[in-house]
């Protein structure tokens, strides 16, 4: 059976329910997973729950209804655990993230290792230089 990818959010969860090795409900994972990322954006409830039916589904998570009900609202709440499965697919996601991070290192991506965004590329104006140059032209935006 070939393989099917994961999705950022599939692979943020998997993190978040392997870091955190117990089972969790969606509310605390949603806080998990936005934690791992620095909080650089947000993971919607509808977000969440869609990943985590299809992981599920996958095999890489299950999920149980507690036996209580919540002292506050009444409801029974559902708690998420990765599952063997999930873990290999996590362990292969990093491998593959590792293998990209590496080539990007060797092909000089040195800003992977820091906070900074890199630096743009130059921009080619397309500048044809025929004889000699008494300057920049005019009509050509500095």
């Amino acid at each position: 059976m070939a393989r099917v990818g994961l999705s950022e959010v599939e692979q943020l969860i998997l993190a978040a329910l392997a870091i955190v090795r117990k089972g969790v409900s969606g509310m605390a994972l949603q806080e998990h997973a936005e934690k791992l990322i620095n909080c650089r954006r947000t993971v919607s409830s509808g977000a969440l729950y869609s990943a985590l039916g299809r992981l599920e589904v996958k095999g890489h998570v299950r999920s149980r209804i507690s036996e209580s009900a919540d002292d506050r609202d009444h409801r029974s709440k559902q708690y998420f655990e990765i599952t063997a499965s999930g873990h290999v697919a996590l362990r292969d996601t990093l491998r593959i993230a590792s293998s990209m991070i590496a080539e990007l290192r060797r092909s000089g991506w040195h800003w992977i290792d820091t906070a900074e965004e890199p630096a743009p590329a130059p921009v080619n104006r397309g500048l044809i230089l025929t004889g000699q140059s008494s300057g920049p032209s005019e009509d050509l935006p500095e």
